[in-house]
């Protein structure tokens, strides 16, 4: 076969679209805007499709509703790609999506970093995909084997529009709703090998991430506005940082005029990270006080028994979190170090209250957070979302995982 052919061949399969009923509840969901189809939706059980088809959904009378990829595993059975029946799913129909990707991030006139989403899934039209810049390297996570084509297609293209050094994969394939599983490492897909000692710039600061780390380069770029709001009222707190990871808020504060930051964190790796991150800023790490590899609980406790105050803080759990006794739960771990967080916590002091998890509505996180400290009276001043750089979509709470208030304690 010549390659004209093979082209022809290629662009002909990807747009074949085969035809599935779904059901009313099913074809409800799809109109609303949701862009899954889950197994229990799919209402004739007679088809026999494989992982990446390209299926058109229709309704419970046969009226075309949106088409999308099929997936063999999991609770998700169809990821919508489009709601325009006219359009071939094809390569031009991925680079089609990559280009507007990248002319919105151009649009959003993203400023004072060079760590953001350029790639945000459904919500870009490429679901089970992301990718995020970090300098002049890019990360993609694939959620779903489905993809495999369009990862080959869109990558490339990214990194020649963008001009990246090099891009890494990560695969990250488990059934929807389990939390059991193992993330590999990123893997080099194209390009150069990635620096050792590589540094990303937010406002002013600098931070290390490693591309290749399985759970987490060391860097959120989704929580850019809670550092920002940090930044502004840091000057001349004192700030302790729960969940310290590798320092990002703590850097921000300190660099912004925080007379204290005192760091709380149960990995020892994570914390070395962090006082690198103090050194690539000139920040000080001579008081050992300052950083305490313990379980947050037992942070508090010490801190309780040196009678230390703050008038600022961030709590920001991350999505699983486990102690050397108990896992973390947000809906009974958040509340029990809140109660114990309000003895040292100053008359005025403000907090940063952060969850990550769609399962939660903010609704629900606040009500939380409102029976966690009695006997101290709070106001919320501001709620926090995804970045413009993370689009969502109507009617998808899935995609919306990041939810933080900022309270002020009396």
């Amino acid at each position: 076969m010549n390659n004209k052919n093979k082209d022809k061949s290629s662009k002909s399969a990807f747009s074949r679209k085969k035809k599935i009923q779904l059901t009313r509840a099913a074809s409800r969901a799809v109109r609303d805007g949701h862009p899954w189809i889950f197994r229990n939706g799919i209402a004739n059980r007679d088809i026999n499709h494989k992982a990446g088809d390209i299926v058109a959904l229709h309704d419970e009378d046969s009226y075309y509703l949106a088409t999308g990829y099929f997936e063999e595993e999991g609770a998700i059975a169809f990821r919508i790609l489009t709601r325009n029946k006219h359009l071939d799913i094809n390569e031009e129909f991925v680079k089609k999506a990559v280009f507007n990707a990248v002319t919105l991030r151009k649009e959003l006139l993203i400023q004072n970093t060079n760590a953001y989403r350029i790639i945000n899934g459904e919500s870009d039209g490429l679901p089970g995909l992301t990718v995020t810049v970090f300098g002049d390297y890019l990360l993609a996570v694939q959620y779903t084997p489905s993809i495999d084509w369009i990862v080959k297609i869109a990558l490339p293209e990214l990194a020649a529009m963008l001009d990246a050094k090099s891009v890494f994969l990560q695969k990250r394939f488990r059934p929807s709703g389990d939390n059991d599983f193992n993330i590999d490492r990123a893997e080099k897909f194209w390009g150069e090998d990635f620096p050792l000692d590589f540094k990303i710039n937010e406002d002013g600061c600098k931070y290390l991430v490693d591309l290749s780390a399985p759970m987490g380069v060391g860097f959120f770029p989704d929580f850019r506005e809670g550092r920002r709001l940090i930044r502004k009222l840091a000057p001349g707190r004192k700030m302790v940082n729960m969940f310290s990871h590798t320092g990002a808020f703590s850097v921000s504060a300190l660099s912004a005029g925080a007379t204290r930051v005192v760091n709380i964190d149960n990995s020892g790796r994570y914390m070395e990270i962090l006082r690198r991150n103090y050194r690539n800023n000139n920040l000080d790490i001579d008081n050992s006080d300052d950083f305490i590899t313990e379980d947050v609980f037992r942070g508090v406790e010490l801190l309780r028994k040196r009678e230390s105050s703050f008038d600022l803080a961030v709590v920001d759990p991350p999505t699983f979190s486990r102690g050397k006794k108990t896992n973390w739960s947000v809906q009974k771990s958040y509340t029990g170090l809140l109660n114990n967080m309000r003895y040292i916590m100053e008359p005025g002091a403000y907090l940063l209250l952060a969850i990550n998890s769609f399962k939660i509505s903010m609704e629900d996180f606040e009500r939380l957070i409102a029976k966690s400290m009695p006997g101290r009276s709070m106001r919320i001043l501001r709620r926090i979302y995804l970045p413009e750089d993370y689009p969502d979509l109507p009617f998808f709470s899935e995609g919306s995982y990041l939810k933080s208030v900022l309270i002020r304690l009396d």
